[in-house]
């Protein structure tokens, strides 16, 4: 890899990190939570995630997005809902943030 790839992608991971720490510290609830950050496509990473720790059930957030935008760049949700080897809860959002 690139030098200057490894280093975007060591500060990506770093990133990642702290924003999952924060997340959990504000929405966690005391609940002990476990996450990590892997470099691959979303919805492989999902999956082979799910597939190594034996999953009983995958909970997927989606925006439901439309017409062209989903043509081109797909959805995450579905493609996992479509691969996975557990049941998939598709959860919308209709937050207004």
């Amino acid at each position: 890899m690139a030098p200057v790839f490894l280093e975007t992608y060591d500060n990506s991971e770093e990133n990642s990190h702290i924003l999952l720490q924060e997340i959990e510290k504000k929405y966690g609830l005391g609940i002990p939570t476990t996450y990590l950050s892997v470099v691959d496509s979303a919805a492989h990473g999902i999956i082979e995630q799910s597939d190594a720790w034996g999953s009983n059930l995958i909970v997927i957030g989606t925006y439901g997005r439309t017409g062209l935008y989903h043509f081109l760049m797909g959805s995450v949700a579905e493609h996992v809902a479509r691969k996975s080897a557990c049941p998939v809860l598709i959860v919308p959002n209709k937050a207004d943030i």
